[in-house]
């Protein structure tokens, strides 16, 4: 019985294509069969690397207000982030090319998302994944904490094909999303969402002691989120006075308000940056640089102010 690689893509810039192009040709020197599945249809060129391609018209993102996310908070203020959440997509995705590799007759998987750039040494150790850790357990997973919740590493994990389809819930619809537990309702990520699924289950898995990082330790990954987030946070109980807010990665960072320098600093990944500034009727510009490339840059004013809220929001705890 086969194993096979199963990639989850979006490659829909010519940046995306090259890292996703690399990452094929990266996992074809194992000489296992990959599988493709995309929402974007790629070229015949990307097509004709894969032994298996699966083109997916559906593309719906989650609402915003079921893709909240708490990026900031402590016994003073929380700070909300609504996004277009990828939540049903990757996961209906996760469900159906298992269900198709179970088709090809395929005995265990490895699902990853594109955007990694494997180094030579750690190719490796995707064999031993699929042909040491799953002889005697049915998945290899990452579980970790996140802000004191339990969560399960999504981007990269392994398992038998029978046994995913026997014991996780499959979603095939957005109707299944919204109907189905533990996902209706739910604004969690799969990360946190992953633990629901598997509580059943718990001792079939293998759970490595690392990270996906540190298990593969000299490669990149999530090379498409690694981007700093910047937005500006609404004030519920100060309109006048919104909030710049920056999850940063590690780099130089210069903020500009109205063009007068207002910080200056070299930040590591994953540190909060929050200046409150004040608006009035005239417009204020904000502008932050990245490395003195601009990553930013936004007008704001109490006229379009409102506008800002479906995007950030700052809650003063009373």
């Amino acid at each position: 019985m086969k194993n096979v690689i199963i990639i989850n893509s979006y490659a829909n810039t010519d940046e995306r294509r090259n890292i996703l192009i690399n990452c094929i040709s990266k996992l074809k020197k194992l000489n296992i069969d990959i599988i493709i599945i995309s929402n974007y249809q790629d070229d015949q060129y990307i097509q004709s690397l894969t032994d298996y391609y699966i083109y997916d018209v559906d593309n719906i993102l989650l609402p915003e207000d079921k893709s909240l996310w708490n990026w900031f908070a402590n016994d003073k203020e929380t700070i909300h982030v609504f996004h277009r959440g990828t939540s049903y997509i990757v996961y209906k995705h996760i469900c159906a090319s298992i269900s198709f590799a179970k088709n090809l007759q395929y005995k265990n998987f490895l699902y990853l998302e594109f955007d990694v750039d494997f180094s030579e040494p750690d190719i490796d150790k995707i064999d031993i994944i699929l042909n040491q850790c799953l002889v005697d357990a049915k998945m290899w997973m990452y579980n970790f904490h996140s802000y004191d919740r339990p969560a399960i590493e999504s981007r990269l994990f392994a398992g038998n094909v029978d046994f995913f389809l026997e014991n996780f819930i499959i979603v095939k619809s957005i109707d299944d999303w919204y109907n189905k537990y533990p996902f209706m309702g739910s604004s969690d990520t799969l990360e946190y969402i992953f633990p629901q699924l598997i509580n059943h289950i718990k001792e079939s898995i293998y759970f490595t002691n690392t990270s996906v990082d540190e298990f593969f330790s000299n490669s990149k990954f999530n090379i498409f989120n690694t981007s700093s987030f910047v937005n500006i946070a609404y004030n519920v109980e100060n309109k006048f006075e919104p909030l710049l807010f920056i999850i940063a990665k590690t780099g130089k960072y210069n903020i500009l308000i109205n063009n007068q320098m207002v910080l200056n600093k070299d930040c590591t990944h994953g540190e909060w940056l929050k200046i409150k500034f004040l608006i009035s009727n005239d417009l204020t510009n904000l502008r932050v640089l990245f490395n003195d490339y601009i990553a930013f840059d936004e007008n704001v004013s109490l006229e379009n102010i409102e506008s800002f809220k479906n995007k950030c929001v700052l809650y003063k705890i009373s």
